[in-house]
């Protein structure tokens, strides 16, 4: 089974490690992504009610064929992945990198 990905808020954590959570190009990338990911679970959800195979009759002949949105899902995962990419150059451009912990202040709970 493929990875669970990252939510808004997982990024938006991520963000104020980095301290880019007020970069605008970090935020309006964060939202495409939110955007994006509703997208493709609305397309889950729709393809999961009418089913992953469809059938027409063309000339007197049934033909099956996969539901349209599974071709979209891939390109909307495309996306997906192009934001993630984005909102970490952008930590790794304008960002510092999170303070580093020592076992024991990691230990104690202490950052």
């Amino acid at each position: 089974m493929a990875a669970k990905k990252p939510t808004y808020n997982d990024w938006m954590e991520f963000a104020k490690k980095h301290q880019v959570d007020t970069n605008p190009g970090f935020l309006s990338a964060a939202y495409r992504y939110a955007e994006l990911m509703k997208d493709i679970a609305s397309m889950r959800k729709q393809v999961k009610s009418d089913g992953l195979i469809s059938e027409k009759t063309y000339g007197g002949k049934a033909n099956s064929y996969a539901h349209p949105l599974i071709n979209e899902i891939a390109k909307y995962h495309d996306k997906v992945n192009a934001c993630e990419q984005e909102m970490r150059a952008v930590a790794r451009d304008f960002g510092k990198a999170p303070p580093a912990q020592n076992k024991l202040s990691a230990f104690m709970g202490d950052a």
